[in-house]
């Protein structure tokens, strides 16, 4: 699937609440701990495409079937808790 029809989909479905933004991004892309340099190599880049915010069960399952369906890796976050090593993306 090519990125504008990416983009396209998520823009249309989540409006404002998803974004592409790259300093938004790039704070999804990791928790508050710091990641051991020797992982870094490993793991690499864990900025995320873009960041959506479903509102409901039904978003979410939407979300994540259209992830699947396209072959494109989807990662979860909570609000409200501490983030710490809660999620890497690989």
């Amino acid at each position: 699937m090519e990125t504008t029809q990416k983009y396209s989909f998520l823009r249309e479905t989540f409006g404002n609440r998803v974004t592409f933004d790259s300093i938004e991004r790039k704070l999804y892309s990791h928790d508050i701990a710091a990641m051991p340099s020797l992982f870094k190599p490993i793991i690499g880049n864990t900025t995320p495409d873009a960041v959506v915010q479903p509102e409901t069960e039904d978003e979410l399952i939407k979300l994540c079937r259209w992830a699947w369906k396209n072959k494109i890796p989807a990662y979860t976050a909570r609000q409200g808790i501490v983030r710490l090593w809660w999620c890497i993306a690989h």
